[in-house]
């Protein structure tokens, strides 16, 4: 299984051809051998798909697709912290127009 991590770790390092030929070879070998890794292999070859914008050329770069989904984490981040911050501003108000209200009466 400790193999099949090392592979799992240089597949997009072979995909953006930022590896050695005797990586590259190793990591073939081990394909052909290892279903698991194979499969793992199609699957994040699916992923680009999901980013496919119109007029690309349908070729990506592990590298661009790590990007994009880094980008709508932290917009997604953002989003949650924007209405947490208007929910505790809500919260805040109320707690303090109840407060006014009870010193009226």
């Amino acid at each position: 299984m400790t193999d099949c991590c090392i592979i799992r770790d240089l597949l997009p390092l072979c995909d953006d051809d930022a590896i050695s030929e005797e990586s590259r070879k190793i990591i073939e070998e081990h394909l052909e051998n290892c279903s698991e890794c194979r499969a793992y292999y199609q699957g994040i070859h699916r992923i680009p798909h999901t980013f496919h914008q119109e007029g690309d050329r349908g070729s990506y770069r592990y590298s661009d697709v790590a990007r994009a989904l880094r980008h709508r984490a932290i917009l997604t981040h953002a989003a949650e912290a924007a209405m947490l911050a208007v929910s505790a501003f809500c919260i805040i108000k109320t707690a303090a127009n109840t407060k006014e209200t009870d010193k009226s009466k």
